[in-house]
């Protein structure tokens, strides 16, 4: 495995493919938090707080909620 660090490569082909993704839905407050905390290690205090700080300045829309449905201004 050490060798391969030092080695050099060459990509012999690439092949593109259509794909498509679609996006996660949007965080509910409950998920916020638990991908807070789990990615993040934040707790539920500091996670509103700066979700909070975010929403203030215009970063993100409401935070405080449980519809994961957009509206068309959104």
């Amino acid at each position: 495995l050490e060798a391969c660090g030092k080695a050099e490569f060459t990509v012999a082909a690439v092949e593109k493919k259509p794909g498509k993704r679609t996006p996660a839905a949007p965080f509910t407050t409950s998920t916020l938090q638990q991908e807070a905390s789990r990615k993040l290690g934040f707790g539920v205090d500091r996670t509103m707080r700066i979700a909070q700080g975010l929403y203030e300045q215009g970063h993100i829309t409401y935070m405080r909620t449980d519809s994961v449905n957009l509206s068309d201004l959104a």
